[in-house]
């Protein structure tokens, strides 16, 4: 398809704005380009044109000459990020020179997340057969496609070009930018609205171990830190309210009423012991059934048969956020009492009940129940995305090898939670056939996003099925050159999940749930 053939492919793809913003004149071209000291490529300017001054799918910013906006415009927008990628290959590699190094990468354009595309001004004199090359923010991953620019765009929206970076379903509209002049109306409108505003009082200093007065003296200081305090301080508070016992229930009870209750607050609810139990029914019954999650969690968290009763209750209410919870709180309490009550849940019209009840069920109910097997097999054509996920995460675990023939082609749904949760259930299946599945899918998956995640999960899950060919697949990543990324940010780091999944293959199975 011609220059031309591509861009009306594109407008019938992305509509026009019925006023483009700053298109630009077709004389202007030639100062422009005197400035970059490149042609630019033909279907580039007709984009222009056509479009002007906006971002694709309200995501990617193509930048323009003609705009008065100096964070889009041409070339100082491209020139801002040559800088960076020059800083950037002084401690990183790049896989290409920068302009106006012969061949260079030229930046045309930068997506809301940052990641930056780039022209391959190769041959220098022939810019429609420059490539597009695209540089991922979040990581050191790279795409490359032929071009030329109007055609990656139309191939991008219509999933024939896929990005492994950049998201894959996004709206294929164009959005009119906003004038120069008017942004620097509302900027200056907004310092306006701040700077009459009242002072920021300074920042509220929570209580915790390194805060003045710490430890509290009092009940009602390891109450305060309880409720207002730092992650340690509310551990350390729930800890000592509990060994006061069963006089300090009814306040620690009253403390679930809060506006925002706290996790902490069930955990020093339960630590008083079984005195809890009938002080939480009572909570229960106060509320004519109705289950909150911490409430539920708390519920649960007793271990004890008495919150049996209330729980399998609560999946008949008629409000589908108390349904869900006791779903949660089933879980959580982990008796196999509560089995046919969740095989019955999978029914339930709210998608997150269905959720909640087949995700608690492979948590209670044997490995190899056939009909829990059977029940959570059926949710794997559920309308929602989130319950096929946790059905895939469950049926490993319950129906064992036999699932490993229905888990395997989820492997390439179009949903990556969904891919993740059939890794997660293929690794509980204890099969050796689910070992040479995710044997072959390992060295498919790259180290960058999106499959990052992916390739995470999957040794896990080798790890969990103690199959001894994956011993040295696991090895290996131990010295990989992306042993040190992290699949997700904050999180572990690929060697130190191969490591934790070598440890695995030498000991004790787990529940995957």
């Amino acid at each position: 398809m011609d220059a031309a053939g591509e861009l009306d492919a594109l407008v019938r793809l992305m509509p026009l704005p019925a006023e483009p913003l700053d298109p630009g004149k077709p004389d202007g071209w030639q100062s422009i380009e005197l400035q970059v000291g490149l042609r630019l490529p033909s279907d580039y300017k007709a984009f222009i044109a056509a479009y002007g001054s906006g971002s694709v799918a309200e995501f990617l910013g193509v930048f323009n000459p003609f705009s008065d906006n100096p964070h889009v415009r041409l070339p100082e927008a491209a020139a801002a990020n040559h800088e960076i990628y020059r800083e950037i290959r002084t401690s990183e590699h790049i896989p290409f020179p920068i302009h106006p190094e012969p061949g260079g990468l030229f930046s045309w354009g930068q997506t809301d997340n940052g990641d930056v595309m780039f022209w391959v001004t190769d041959p220098p004199d022939e810019p429609d057969r420059w490539a597009i090359a695209i540089s991922e923010v979040r990581g050191p991953g790279w795409f490359r496609h032929p071009g030329p620019l109007v055609r990656f765009l139309r191939e991008w929206l219509t999933g024939d070009a896929i990005v492994p970076f950049l998201p894959d379903d996004l709206e294929p509209a164009f959005a009119r930018g906003i004038p120069w002049p008017e942004m620097q109306a509302r900027a200056a409108a907004d310092r306006a609205k701040w700077q009459a505003m009242a002072p920021i009082p300074p920042a509220f200093s929570m209580p915790g171990p390194s805060s003045p007065g710490w430890p509290p003296t009092t009940t009602e200081g390891w109450i305060d830190a309880l409720r207002t305090g730092d992650g340690m301080a509310r551990t350390r508070a729930a800890e000592h309210l509990a060994t006061l016992g069963e006089p300090i229930l009814p306040t620690l009870i009253g403390l679930l009423d809060d506006e925002h209750p706290t996790i902490w607050i069930v955990r020093a609810i339960l630590g008083v012991g079984e005195a809890a139990v009938p002080a939480l029914l009572d909570v229960a019954n106060r509320r004519n059934g109705r289950l909150d999650w911490f409430l539920a969690q708390a519920v649960g968290g007793t271990d004890d048969e008495r919150a049996l009763g209330p729980l399998v209750v609560g999946l008949t209410a008629d409000d589908g956020a108390t349904r869900e919870n006791a779903a949660i709180g089933l879980g959580v309490l982990g008796r196999r009492e509560a089995r046919t009550a969740l095989i019955a849940a999978l029914d339930d019209p709210d998608a997150g009940v269905r959720r909640e009840a087949v995700t608690s069920l492979a948590s209670i109910a044997e490995p190899g129940d056939e009909e829990a097997a059977a029940a959570t097999t059926a949710l794997l054509a559920d309308p929602e995305d989130r319950v096929r996920a946790a059905a895939a995460r469950a049926l490993g675990w319950l129906g064992g090898p036999n699932a490993v023939d229905l888990l395997g082609p989820f492997l390439a749904d179009r949903v990556a939670e969904i891919r993740l949760a059939a890794t997660d259930g293929l690794g509980a299946t204890g099969s050796p056939a689910a070992a040479t599945i995710l044997l072959e899918r390992l060295p498919t998956l790259n180290p960058r996003l999106p499959v990052r995640e992916e390739l995470g999960a999957t040794i896990t899950a080798l790890g969990r099925l103690r199959d001894p060919r994956a011993r040295a697949p696991l090895e290996a990543v131990l010295v990989a050159d992306y042993r040190d990324w992290q699949p997700a940010a904050g999180g572990p780091t690929f060697a130190s999940i191969a490591a934790a999944a070598l440890a695995s293959m030498d000991g004790r199975g787990e529940r995957p749930l």
